[in-house]
């Protein structure tokens, strides 16, 4: 939860300051969308997961106001994940193929742009190699 806040922008002290981080965490996220921005988390591993953090996030992407849902996310997971009803409904399952670097900076983009971002890549040229290098050790 921390990390998310900080990701989207709430400021250490905010964070300390507040007995309720998750409503900190439900008033930015709609804040960026009245901005028009999309907030996006990307979950590698996502089968690692505890299960009390996977009820967690599937709860947040839940919330939703006038302008649609406040979150979105890319959870990449090597089995199936048993989330809520009403996430369920909003999953896209892909297969993929072993990508090479050049493929992967494509992929990422292109899967941020189907859950609503817009804009140049977020990642620089050293994170992708850090995901790819990643992907495989993990792969």
């Amino acid at each position: 939860l921390g990390q998310c806040l900080v990701g989207f922008g709430v400021s250490e002290d905010d964070i300390r300051a507040t007995d309720d981080p998750l409503a900190v965490l439900k008033v930015r996220l709609a804040q960026l969308r009245r901005l028009n921005i999309t907030p996006v988390i990307l979950i590698d591993n996502a089968e690692l997961l505890s299960e009390d953090l996977k009820r967690d996030i599937a709860t947040w992407l839940e919330w939703r106001e006038e302008r649609g849902f406040l979150l979105q996310a890319i959870l990449a997971s090597t089995t199936p994940l048993a989330l809520s009803t009403t996430v369920q409904t909003r999953l896209q399952t892909v297969t993929l193929p072993a990508l090479s670097e050049i493929e992967l900076s494509a992929y990422l983009i292109h899967r941020l742009n189907c859950v609503g971002y817009r804009g140049e890549s977020p990642f620089l040229e050293k994170d992708i190699k850090r995901i790819f290098q990643q992907s495989l050790i993990n792969g």
